[in-house]
């Protein structure tokens, strides 16, 4: 609708000016009118992208929901939220609500560790608190493939005491850190072992590992 001197103007039009079906492949082609695309093109710089492929590989309600709003803030990789918004954005239980403790080990803790593996995010995160009372929570986050070389002493300033990385704590990264790998490298790998070891090995798993025993067996007694 739009007013003019002599009264209001109504634009009518439609949405789609053709549709092409392709019977038997369930997927149809629409071409949309002049008048419309400009404002379907626009959507693109008002809402949150992100591929496909990686949030496809999520399983965990809870990682889909942290995946969307870490993509809200990538222009930044800085996330912080008050823990009642944080809850309400996650979809939290109430059960879970009273206890950071459940918060932590049910929702933010699987949830980051699947981002890792699987959506090529790095994170790191940490709370917030108002005396002993966590008030809010803090997520850094980059992707895997635009992540520069960190040098170790900055990763290591950047962690708590008591917090994780990755959801690994910080006293089991400094056990299992390798010569020369930095707190976040370090984290990010641990995290990664602990999901493949979770994880049934497959027959050909099985029979590789065999052979490969058998291999060094034979080895050693050609010595």
């Amino acid at each position: 609708m739009e007013e003019t001197r002599k009264g209001l103007k109504e634009r009518r039009f439609h949405w789609i000016s053709g549709m092409v079906y392709h019977h038997g492949e369930g997927w149809a082609e629409l071409n949309f009118t002049p008048e419309v695309a400009p404002h379907l093109l626009a959507l693109r710089s008002k809402f949150v992208t992100y591929k496909l492929k990686q949030a496809a590989a999520l399983r965990s309600a809870y990682s889909w929901r942290l995946f969307e709003c870490l993509q809200s803030w990538q222009s930044t990789g800085l996330w912080v939220v008050g823990i009642e918004e944080f809850a309400h954005a996650m979809d939290v239980p109430d059960k879970y609500r009273a206890d950071f403790t459940d918060i932590r080990r049910r929702v933010i803790e699987p949830a980051v560790a699947e981002l890792i593996l699987k959506s090529g995010l790095l994170i790191e995160w940490k709370t917030r608190k108002a005396g002993r009372k966590v008030t809010g929570l803090e997520f850094r986050f980059t992707s895997e493939d635009a992540r520069p070389r960190e040098a170790k002493g900055m990763a290591k300033a950047k962690v708590g005491g008591g917090e994780r990385i990755h959801g690994v704590p910080r006293s089991e990264i400094e056990a299992k850190a390798r010569v020369g790998e930095s707190y976040l490298a370090a984290a990010a790998r641990i995290a990664k072992e602990k999901q493949q070891a979770d994880t049934p090995l497959t027959p050909a798993d099985v029979e590789g590992k065999i052979a490969m025993l058998r291999g060094a067996l034979k080895g050693r007694d050609n010595v």
